[in-house]
């Protein structure tokens, strides 16, 4: 036992503790895109997450964000569309102020009050997320975010893409 522990303290694994710390509160500002086939016009979009820091590398993150945009074949302006999601970020070089990493998840998208082919007003669809991204770190709280995803629909077979800005604060004493 004490052997494993002196492992432990000379490998750099004891640095990072579990506490507070490993929480992460985000809110993000972005742009979606949409496939054709949704027949949605691109707009900004806005969210929030909560994720938690398991290691230096990995943050696992619930995800929210919306958009109000209109449907390009009919101009119905008064659509909402919704993303739930449970995301992983993968962080290359957790030690460095600029880290480059890979996002994965899958999640749920609701279009709210657009009128479909078989009359309906509101859908919902699975997607797979996943893309690529920086981080730099702003201080030992503070994270900003840039990243570029494709959120492959499980219906339509289809992407629509995003770009993301999040802006990530860390509770705790911190420790990015």
């Amino acid at each position: 036992m004490l052997v494993g522990g002196l492992l432990l303290s000379t490998t750099g694994y004891a640095e990072e503790q579990v506490s507070t710390n490993i929480v992460e509160l985000s809110i993000k500002s972005g742009y979606t895109d949409f496939t054709a086939d949704r027949n949605l016009k691109g707009s900004p979009h806005g969210g929030a997450g909560l994720g938690l820091h398991m290691t230096p590398n990995w943050l696992f993150m619930l995800g929210y964000s919306s958009t109000h945009t209109e449907d390009t074949k009919t101009q119905q302006d008064d659509i909402w569309v919704r993303y739930y999601s449970l995301e992983s970020l993968y962080f290359f070089v957790p030690d460095k102020p600029i880290r480059p990493y890979l996002t994965f998840g899958f999640g749920e998208m609701e279009i709210r009050g657009q009128t479909t082919a078989d009359g309906g007003a509101d859908s919902a669809d699975y997607l797979w997320r996943y893309g690529v991204g920086l981080q730099y770190t702003i201080n030992r709280q503070w994270g900003l975010r840039g990243d570029y995803q494709a959120l492959r629909s499980h219906d339509l077979n289809s992407n629509n893409y995003s770009s993301n800005l999040t802006l990530a604060y860390r509770f705790g004493g911190g420790g990015y």
